[in-house]
């Protein structure tokens, strides 16, 4: 399963502060070192990811998201393009919700055995309706583990397999050596 976690924090006095906390776990590893934060601009550095924290309106919802490939099934070589995938699923996001341009900050997390984004993305509250039903985390939960499903299998397109490359190698090998022999016939008769 893709998602390994989602969580909120509801707007509030300590709102700012907790979304803030939860960008310094984002931001950093186990060694302090910061981490690239990105979002659908680009790379963002921490000051401009906690400038978005202060400046979101007041009915704003503080998301986090764990997106986490499974390892044995999903990402077995640890080659998918978590930021792709994170991208494209915040994108999922906002047809779904039907909202447009979700403001996010997500870091990649490829120091663990099981590389991980985490992502924070803002929504603001519209009425008393739940904004994401539990009906909805099922669907998300699928569609991030589609997507990376395809993903791997799209790569797998382009790589051949080792069986292949073994046997292509072979008949090279053999092909250079039927052209020497033939070669040798020719020069001797």
């Amino acid at each position: 399963m893709a998602i390994d976690k989602v969580k909120y924090i509801r707007p509030g006095k300590s709102a700012t502060a907790r979304a803030k906390a939860m960008l310094a776990y984002i931001g950093r590893d186990k060694e302090e070192r910061s981490r690239e934060l990105f979002g659908h601009d680009g790379v963002f550095t921490k000051e401009q990811a906690e400038e978005m924290i202060d400046t979101a309106p007041k009915n704003t919802y503080f998301w986090s998201l764990i997106l986490s490939p499974d390892r044995k099934t999903e990402n077995i070589e640890k080659k998918l393009n978590l930021r792709k995938l994170t991208k494209e699923f915040v994108e999922f996001l906002e047809v779904r919700l039907n909202r447009r341009n979700i403001p996010f900050v997500a870091a990649e997390h490829n120091n663990t055995d099981n590389p991980h984004t985490h992502t924070l993305f803002f929504l603001q509250r519209q009425g008393r309706a739940l904004m994401i039903t539990p009906t909805m985390l099922k669907e998300f939960y699928q569609k991030a583990t589609e997507m990376a499903l395809s993903q791997k299998t799209e790569r797998g397109r382009f790589k051949e397999p080792r069986h292949t490359r073994t046997l292509r190698a072979a008949l090279l090998q053999t092909d250079h050596a039927h052209r020497e022999l033939a070669r040798e016939i020719w020069a001797v008769g």
